[in-house]
Formats: C-alpha cells, sequence, structure tokens
C-alpha cells in the first residue's frame, strides 16, 4: 500500500487529537516512507479537556490518536498553505546558531541584526513593525538559487531574548540558511492567502479541503469563494494546522491549510 501511496502521489489528509498524541513525529515519519506526497490537516480544537474531542475513521470513534486518510483514483491533488505573514526588511543568512537560539545573521549579533532591521524599515513597514508582533521567516529550501519570497518561509514565533542576547525562536536554526523577518495582521494574513491561491490556480479546481486555525478569520472562506467561484469546499477548524512548505511537512499555528483537488490524473 505504501509503494502505491508514493507511486500515485496520493493526497494525504491527517487528523489529530491534541492531549494524548504528539501529531509531529507522525508527520515526520509520513514524509520519510512517504516522499512527495502531500500531507494537510490539522488537530481538533473542539474541546479543552481530555478525551472531549472525537475523530472519526469510518464507524470508528476515536479519542486520542491520528487518522491518515489516502485520497484514491483519478484526482490530482495540489497543497496550499498560508501562514498569514509577509516579510519586511531584508534577508540575512544565519551565521552562528545554537539549537532554536539566533546568535549572528551576516556575522552581525542577533539583537542588533534585528534592532537594525527595524531602524532600516520603509515609512510603509514601519506602522507593521512597530505595531505588531515579530516573527522569523526561514527559507525552506537551502540549495535554491533565486532569493526566497514570501510563501516560501517557514515562519516561526519570537519566543524571546535570553541572557545573551540571543533570539530564541520556536524552531532549530541551521547555520547558512536564509532568514527575514514577518509580521502577521489581518490585511497581511489575507494578502498571502490570496497570493497562495492565486499562485496554486484554486480556481480551476474541483473541489477543496480547507483546515483553518480558530485564530483566523471567516474571510477566509469569502476570499476562496471569490477567486474559486463555485468550487465546493469543506473541512475544520483547527488547534493547530499540517501542510507542507518546500518539500517537507510542518505543523503551524494562524495558518489556513488547503488541498486543492482536480479531475485527473497529475501530468
Amino acid at each position: 500500500e505504501e509503494a502505491r501511496l508514493v507511486e500515485e502521489r496520493r493526497p494525504a489528509p491527517v487528523l489529530g487529537e491534541p492531549f494524548h498524541f504528539d501529531v509531529r513525529p507522525l508527520v515526520d515519519g509520513l514524509d520519510f516512507v512517504l516522499p512527495g506526497v502531500p500531507k494537510v490537516g490539522g488537530i481538533a480544537s473542539g474541546s479543552r479537556h481530555p478525551h472531549g474531542n472525537a475523530l472519526f475513521c469510518g464507524r470508528e470513534r476515536l479519542t486520542q490518536g491520528a487518522v491518515l486518510l489516502a485520497i484514491a483514483g483519478d484526482v490530482t491533488a495540489t497543497p496550499v498553505v498560508s501562514q498569514g505573514c509577509r516579510p519586511i526588511g531584508r534577508p540575512g543568512k544565519i551565521s552562528k546558531s545554537r539549537g532554536n537560539r539566533l546568535v549572528a545573521v551576516d556575522d552581525v549579533p542577533a539583537k542588533s541584526y534585528v534592532e537594525r532591521q527595524l531602524q532600516e524599515l520603509s515609512a510603509s513597514e514601519l506602522p507593521a513593525g512597530e505595531e505588531n508582533p515579530l516573527f522569523l521567516g526561514i527559507a525552506s529550501d537551502p540549495f535554491a538559487l533565486e532569493a526566497p519570497e514570501a510563501g516560501d518561509f517557514l515562519v516561526r514565533d519570537v519566543l524571546g531574548i535570553d541572557g545573551d542576547s540571543h533570539l530564541v525562536v520556536g524552531e532549530e536554526l541551521p547555520v547558512g540558511r536564509t532568514i527575514q523577518l514577518h509580521v502577521r495582521d489581518r490585511d497581511s494574513s489575507l494578502e498571502d492567502l490570496e497570493r497562495q491561491l492565486r499562485r496554486a490556480k484554486a480556481q480551476h479546481a474541483d473541489a477543496a479541503i480547507l483546515f483553518r486555525c480558530v485564530g483566523r478569520s471567516g474571510a477566509d472562506h469569502a476570499l476562496f469563494q471569490r477567486l474559486a467561484v463555485d468550487v465546493p469546499m469543506a473541512g475544520s477548524t483547527c488547534n493547530g494546522e499540517i501542510g507542507p512548505v518546500g518539500p517537507q511537512t510542518y505543523m503551524h499555528g494562524y495558518t489556513a491549510s488547503y488541498l486543492l483537488l482536480r479531475r485527473g490524473a497529475p501530468s
């Protein structure tokens, strides 16, 4: 069955339960055994208590674990992951790091790099940098020949600055990887979503599945309906979303993860 999944590149929606099961090792394992298969999904958000969420596999009701669905048949799937952020400032390369601690960028201490980026913001970028939390975008493809654009970054929370003035980020930081500061606001969330959906030609889809963060607005639905008129869409509101950035699948927050389905085998 695994060999058929890989050969046919069947899409694989993934649903997880948050209290008893860490879905991240599952996603890493699926990337290993099913490379190239798009994996999109989310974590149940209906209850704040253990055993309060329910997953269904056929007629079986599950209160812990995860459910993986392989979509068979003559279908092509395109994942769309909108992290709802936009880059500000200029990109740089990690010259020194310790795990998830950013020590230096372009041989400049991390704190000084961030301060310099904020000081050099253009007049149009300055309000966003001053009024919204900062995030760090990590380029998903270390071997890309072209400079990364919005949507090519894995966006992670900036958790703070430690006693050594290192930037603490919610992700491992490989030396040599391109990074860039990001901000998130309502306008940038919708702009990023529209950009990703247009890039994926959502208007040509026959159906769509959406896994949307509880922290995002319902404007996601209206935007999809405007761009992809009469394309039926189903999905769920999640407390953590699953979707690829580059060749790897990640857990996200504040994200809209779509799976666009089209009739016909991949070309």
